[in-house]
């Protein structure tokens, strides 16, 4: 896909489609699995149907077709990859380009070909079990990135303007109604709650850091509030479905924290007509 429209949020995978965007860049993101092997990265022969035929055909992979392209490609998720089968991606990560067996083909990367991964783990896999499933890296193909950066939780202020983005959208654009059209006294209350929802997530951030519970309220989880409420118009049912991930007792505590924070009257935020 070719980024053209800022992207809302601020997770890894975003940050760089915002990039992206903001460069104008051509942008192709691969989701790794357990079972994703040479044949998905590279391409592979496929059955397709021509005129009213089945005939077998090489289909690019994702890897390939940004290398071609000159493109940004983004490794998402790698660590979910099997140890071994990423291994496979060394010398594309070395700058060398790739063998395309199947077509006895050496593909070389186009000029401002490169290459970003994401994971939850580093590469060193998940002993808390809260991102299961991840797996521990080579350390040769770790050492093969250029640099690593840890992607933290916004600030209070980057992350009300992302909720503030998501919000007029899902409450007022995305039902027909314009920026300019917002009531001024629904968009005040809006504002409030927002700032209430960056208020609970910045403690149970700090419940985290200093406590060690092992769960927290993300950016997106804040997002699925919103969400509820949108659908909803109730902020207890939003922020119910929201938190129903959590274990029992971690989520009555988090959904005490924002009772207390929650201390003024309901907002007055409407559904539009």
């Amino acid at each position: 896909q070719t980024c053209a429209l800022p992207i809302s949020g601020n997770g890894k995978t975003q940050m760089i489609e915002q990039a992206c965007a903001e460069t104008g860049r051509e942008f192709v993101r691969f989701n790794f699995t357990k079972e994703t092997d040479e044949n998905d990265l590279f391409g592979g022969m496929r059955l397709v149907e021509r005129n009213g035929v089945t005939v077998s055909e090489f289909q690019e992979g994702p890897v390939t077709l940004a290398m071609r392209r000159g493109a940004i490609l983004l490794l998402d998720e790698l660590d979910v990859g099997d140890t071994n089968r990423v291994m496979a991606l060394q010398s594309v990560l070395e700058g060398k380009g790739v063998l395309l067996k199947s077509k006895n083909e050496f593909v070389k990367p186009a000029l401002g070909f490169n290459i970003f991964a994401t994971g939850n783990t580093k590469g060193t896999g998940s002993d808390s079990g809260s991102f299961i499933g991840t797996q521990i890296l080579n350390a040769a193909l770790r050492d093969r990135f250029a640099g690593m950066m840890f992607q933290d939780y916004p600030s209070a202020k980057v992350e009300e303007a992302i909720l503030s983005n998501y919000f007029i959208d899902c409450m007022w654009i995305s039902k027909g109604m314009s920026e300019d059209q917002i009531p001024a006294d629904e968009g005040s209350a809006a504002g409030v709650f927002i700032e209430k929802l960056c208020e609970w997530s910045a403690q149970t951030r700090l419940l985290h850091k200093d406590q060690g519970i092992q769960e927290v309220v993300t950016t997106r989880t804040l997002i699925n509030v919103l969400l509820g409420y949108s659908i909803f118009g109730d902020k207890a049912k939003a922020m119910a479905f929201a938190c129903e991930r959590y274990p029992d007792e971690i989520r009555n505590q988090f959904i005490e924290i924002f009772s207390k924070l929650q201390d003024e009257p309901e907002s007055g935020i409407t559904e539009p007509d």
